[in-house]
């Protein structure tokens, strides 16, 4: 009797087993089937060519910016459009005449390639902000020509150093930024002039607090050099700090970003909250220009409309 059912019990495993090899042999001829039909191969086959795209996109975003537009391979489109600041978005799609294809929509946000190599490299206020500034007549304006010192003074808007100036300043509060002329007259700063570089000389406490006119930016100097010259300056800048040279010592803190030119000189004392964790976004107000590499990739979904239903049920993927 234990031989009958041991007898019964290998073949109904044998029997299994056959079942089982067959299955797995079916489900794989389906399988292969599926995948080597017109509309997955060409789905396949699109999505690499985005892929490959979004490696030729990068290049393109750092060489050309915002132009970077081109033509990809089969068919494919790569369209990069500027919304303002660091950040664009950029469109890849290979699709072809049946609409079989793949589409990917990325928001990109750059960041300054620093050590600049001149001026024109750094980044820069946008034309529309600085047309903005010059058309506002409630924003005070602080010319300062030569050789002129100012000392335990609060002053108000924009502290605007013209070229070849030198500004010393001890004991002073800004409630605005201090930029160079070129910065609101100047398409192109050209190659750096050493005599007729705007200069702030930092003989005394220091402090830049922006206004709401230009938020987040407190020193814009892309041809002018900044420098301490006394060791105990104490500085506190609220915002991002642009220009060809900073040498800094003192303590305080520097609470934005830092785009130069020739490789900054910081003191040991002077504190950066926050450098050295997640990359730190630029003011809207800087138009980073096309010296900028990619810092971050987001994918943008597709949100499907009611609009799409038609296209998506009518849809023939047997049509050759």
């Amino acid at each position: 009797m234990n031989a009958r059912r041991g007898f019964a019990l290998v073949a109904v495993l044998i029997l299994v087993g056959v079942v089982a090899l067959l299955g797995a042999s079916y489900a794989r001829h389906v399988t292969l089937a599926n995948r080597s039909s017109p509309a997955t191969v060409a789905s396949m086959r699109a999505s690499g060519e985005v892929e490959s795209g979004l490696q030729y996109a990068r290049q393109l975003l750092r060489t050309r910016g915002t132009a970077a537009n081109a033509s990809l391979a089969d068919g494919g489109t790569l369209a990069v459009s500027a919304l303002g600041g660091a950040h664009s978005r950029l469109a890849l799609g290979s699709v072809d005449d049946r609409g079989i294809g793949s589409t990917l929509l990325f928001e990109v946000e750059r960041a300054p390639l620093l050590p600049a190599a001149s001026p024109d490299a750094l980044p820069r206020l946008r034309a529309d902000v600085v047309a903005a500034l010059l058309a506002d007549p409630a924003l005070p304006k602080t010319m300062v020509s030569g050789l002129t010192t100012i000392q335990n003074a609060d002053l108000e808007g924009l502290v605007v150093v013209r070229t070849g100036a030198v500004l010393t300043v001890s004991g002073v509060c800004v409630h605005g930024a201090i930029v160079s002329e070129q910065t609101l007259t100047s398409l192109d700063y050209g190659p750096y002039d050493v005599l007729d570089a705007p200069t702030l000389l930092v003989a005394g406490d220091l402090r830049i607090v922006p206004r709401a006119e230009l938020p987040g930016i407190a020193l814009v100097l892309p041809d002018g050099n900044v420098t301490t010259t006394v060791p105990g300056a104490r500085l506190q800048l609220e915002g991002d700090a642009v220009a060809y040279s900073v040498i800094l010592s003192g303590t305080g803190a520097l609470r934005g970003n830092l785009a130069t030119v020739v490789a900054p000189s910081l003191a040991a004392a002077l504190q950066r909250p926050g450098i050295g964790r997640a990359p730190r976004a630029w003011a809207t107000a800087f138009d980073l220009g096309d010296t900028s590499e990619i810092l971050s990739l987001a994918a943008v979904p597709r949100v499907q409309t009611p609009a799409d239903v038609p296209a998506i049920l009518g849809f023939d993927f047997d049509d050759p």
